[in-house]
């Protein structure tokens, strides 16, 4: 059989034409299948193409003839057209190992996603960092639904003006209408199912990855003899390897050039038996709503300090509190089991199967399945269903990922932050300790929101101390990333214990990722220098923060300096949404930058932090002509809300009548202290021309979202709440607040509820 050392090789009669040999590539090289000692070290020359896909798109498939060409070499073919073998399966197999195989992937989806925010876009609705790829590059990505359960693992190519994905047969309508749903108006993206209009294949040579010398994912355009090719390295199951994507019309002749010079075909039932032995996840079997991306051992497609994106809070989660409470594995079988089979240690149920192939001529049999984390690892023994013995072990697709896994659970970042000062500041942690594990008090009775949100702002605020030093010293507002933000708040929860606090205060009240540094929240600033330039070296925080905040009046006129500087921020952002992350910054510079006494001092913690302290007995002598000052200002108060009072009740007795739009008139004006409206139902119903099916925009957690239009001609987006789905007012309250915290570019900021 020929041998098969460079991509020349394979298309002796389709190379380019001389006058493109000044650009020479380095030859794409496989070992041979023929054993034979004589080499072919030819380069190939190549006529790089940047374009985003080297082919037209337009045409339609036209050339039927590489179906025929399969046929007849003995290609078994179903239904929806997909080659199930060519009876050389156990050929093909060897072929991997020992020379080159080839199989036909063009049932699997393509999907373009292009236009001039196509980089934002998948780095918002996928799990990889797409931002600091370039044209030529790749990488693979996993969509996962908001929970970050598992939709897909993708293959992605960055080209010149469009992103290509490949995707599994199973999910390509799935992923393409995920993608298109969530294109918000003001996004320039574009997505398209090329599948019909491409086609793909897979070139295997599992053991000279090395030789090739490029990272996974990258891939070039060449021109042969006419007919475009992209070939980039990997093959969807493993870094090594080929993949080639070519025009329909091309196929045919791009395939009889490859079988021709020696390539082994193989069928997609082989395929199936090498991704299990890869161990390789796939939709429907491993990648299920049942398990996350981190169970299912995904970390080298997850980026943990890119900012915001689908599953973003559910990930950070599991990793900074340790929640991946299963993995998948490889396991060596016995004898043959069923996928679905229980998987045991001592007789306790700990697993299941997923996947199961009997191997190279049944003398391989390996299952994958999952395997909860504290009752097996590699090298364990496990019994499958009733009596099949097996051995955990660790396969090459997810072997990749361990190293990425072992960084991110072990939190090897050093936290710059000193908390030192949580145990020696007298703050008060009274709201904190009715807190612990479990929803309740130890009496039964269930644990106020108000306590919650009391003691969650009082951490906040105790852990911007820490943060308001670390501005002062490295001019950073927020830290470098995700894993050093985990870091930090396990530090601080264990500064807590050590007051005896509850363990989980900080999964409470804490996402790591709102402490990481990003461009994407108060007028893109993320350092000193950032500040200045938005606002000037000086600012009213300047002369009203920089004196001892011990002094009340002093106090006073620093906090009306903060909210000034923060309607400055918030004007020059221009999303309202963002006004709790500007306030926060304006107190981090008022305690680390402006503040002469620095952010641990008494005032700074009392005044700019709002930290309740703890009051000795000199201290309560020193303010109690000001405590009886203000009783009696208290006096004069309840008496004009008494007054008041009975006004509103006979105002709403007399005039209950009133009509629906002077009521609604009048809601449009109670806003509540997020800055968001109390609609009236009837309002939104008109907006929605009755929550109209025409209307619909999909749906979204606890609720359906529809598009509307108020009475102003203000265009909005309407989640209607579906009463099954929460659990009481605390529920819903919790919902209000999270829309009305969410930070992102192509959000709109929460108008109003009802």
């Amino acid at each position: 059989m020929a041998s098969l050392y460079s991509a020349n090789v394979l298309f002796p009669s389709l190379l380019f034409s001389s006058s493109s040999s000044s650009s020479v590539v380095t030859p794409l090289a496989y070992r041979p299948y023929d054993t034979s000692p004589a080499k072919i070290n030819r380069r190939l020359s190549s006529s790089f193409s940047s374009a985003a896909l080297p082919f037209d798109l337009s045409p339609p498939p036209i050339d039927h003839d590489l179906l025929d060409t399969m046929t007849i070499a003995g290609a078994k073919v179903s239904e929806d057209g997909v080659i199930g073998t060519f009876d050389n399966d156990e050929e093909a197999l060897d072929a991997v190992e020992n020379g080159v195989a080839v199989v036909d992937l063009s049932h699997y989806g393509r999907i373009r996603v292009s236009g001039e925010d196509r980089v934002q876009f998948l780095h918002n609705q996928s799990t990889a960092n797409f931002e600091i790829l370039h044209e030529g590059q790749g990488c693979d990505t996993v969509f996962v639904t908001p929970t970050a359960r598992t939709i897909d693992i993708a293959h992605a190519w960055v080209m010149k003006t469009a992103i290509t994905l490949v995707v599994s047969p199973v999910t390509r309508e799935r992923i393409t209408h995920m993608l298109k749903k969530y294109i918000f108006f003001a996004d320039k993206v574009e997505i398209q199912d090329i599948t019909e209009q491409t086609s793909l294949f897979i070139m295997e040579a599992l053991s000279l990855a090395d030789i090739v010398g490029q990272p996974y994912g990258s891939h070039k355009h060449y021109n042969v003899n006419g007919m475009p090719i992209t070939v980039g390295v990997g093959n969807i199951i493993s870094e090594e390897g080929y993949s080639l994507l070519m025009s329909p019309a091309a196929a045919e002749s791009v395939w009889k050039a490859i079988i021709g010079h020696g390539a082994i075909p193989m069928g997609s039932n082989a395929w199936e038996t090498l991704r299990i032995l890869q161990g390789r996840p796939t939709p429907g079997k491993e990648l299920t709503d049942e398990f996350n991306v981190l169970e299912a051992n995904l970390w080298n497609a997850v980026s943990l300090n890119k900012g915001c994106y689908k599953g973003q809070e559910t990930i950070s989660r599991l990793v900074t509190y340790d929640g991946i409470k299963q993995r998948l594995w490889g396991i060596r079988v016995s004898s043959p089991v069923e996928p679905g089979s229980t998987i045991s240690v001592n007789g306790k149920k700990v697993g299941k199967v997923t996947s199961f192939t009997t191997g190279k001529r049944a003398s391989q049999p390996l299952g994958l399945g999952y395997i909860k984390r504290k009752a097996a690892s590699e090298g364990d023994s496990v019994i499958i269903g009733d009596d099949v013995e097996g051995t955990v072990v660790e396969v090459p697709f997810l072997a990749l990922s361990i190293s990425s896994a072992q960084k991110s659970t072990n939190f090897s970042a050093t936290c710059p932050l000193d908390f030192g000062y949580v145990l020696r500041a007298p703050w008060s942690s009274s709201n904190c300790k009715v807190l612990n594990s479990t929803p309740q008090l130890s009496n039964g009775s269930a644990i106020p929101t108000s306590s919650k949100g009391q003691c969650c702002q009082n951490l906040l605020s105790l852990f911007g101390v820490a943060m308001a030093q670390h501005l002062k010293e490295t001019s950073l507002f927020q830290l470098p990333n995700l894993e050093t933000s985990a870091s930090c708040i396990q530090e601080f929860q264990s500064k807590l214990n050590s007051l005896s606090l509850p363990s989980n205060l900080t999964s409470f009240c804490f996402d790591p990722i709102q402490f990481v540094n990003t461009p994407y929240i108060c007028a893109s600033i993320q350092t000193i220098q950032d500040w200045d330039r938005k606002l000037g070296n000086s600012t009213v925080l300047n002369s009203g923060c920089r004196s001892d905040l011990e002094d009340l009046t002093a106090c006073d006129g620093c906090v009306a300096a903060g909210f000034r500087v923060q309607q400055q921020l918030i004007a020059i952002d221009g999303n309202a949404s963002h006004s709790t992350d500007c306030f926060y910054f304006t107190i981090l510079y008022a305690a680390g930058i402006v503040n002469e006494f620095g952010p641990e001092s008494t005032g700074a913690m009392s005044c700019i932090f709002s930290i309740d302290l703890k009051k000795d007995g000199s201290s309560s002598k020193r303010h109690l002509a000001l405590i009886f000052g203000l009783a009696g200002a208290g006096m004069a108060v309840l008496c004009m809300s008494l007054v008041l009072g009975l006004y509103i009740w006979w105002n709403k007795r007399w005039r209950k009548n009133d009509d629906v739009e002077m009521e609604s008139t009048v809601s449009r004006r109670r806003m509540r202290p997020n800055t968001s409206v109390w609609f009236k139902f009837q309002e939104l119903e008109r907006a929605t021309d009755s929550f109209s099916q025409k209307n619909f925009i999909g749906r979204g957690g606890f609720g359906v979202v529809y598009k509307g239009t108020l009475a102003d001609g203000t265009n909005v987006a309407v989640k209607k709440i579906i009463e099954s789905d929460f659990q009481g007012n605390d529920e819903f309250c919790n919902e209000v607040d999270i829309i009305s915290n969410l930070k992102h570019r192509n959000l709109v900021s929460l108008r109003g509820v009802v």
